[in-house]
């Protein structure tokens, strides 16, 4: 059935995730920041509320590997954006975010 479901999602132009293979039309995504912060309001400053305006880019993956860092292939998922056109640089923040990610649940 996971098959099928893939299929169709192709066929349909959904991207799929870097890390399991499988496709968006069927399965819930998140992002995993690799740069950047969020943009989001700060403190109170003098009676003023201030906007803090950040950027974060990030690289979709389903939720069901993003719940599990442990379980992220970085080998898989740099192979993959390489194949998707993604630049190096690029490539190698992703790398670092995976890292990150799975030594803090070690952690």
């Amino acid at each position: 059935m996971r098959a099928i479901k893939n299929l169709l999602g192709g066929m349909k132009g959904f991207g799929c995730c870097p890390n399991c293979g499988d496709s968006y039309n069927w399965k819930p995504i998140d992002n995993l920041p690799f740069e950047g912060e969020p943009a989001g309001f700060s403190e109170m400053e003098d009676g003023k509320l201030v906007l803090n305006i950040g950027f974060q880019r990030g690289m979709l993956l389903c939720t069901e590997c993003l719940d599990v860092p442990a379980g992220l292939d970085a080998e898989r998922i740099v192979s993959n954006l390489g194949k998707s056109g993604w630049e190096q640089g690029d490539i190698d923040k992703v790398q670092s975010a995976i890292f990150k990610v799975q030594a803090s649940q070690a952690a």
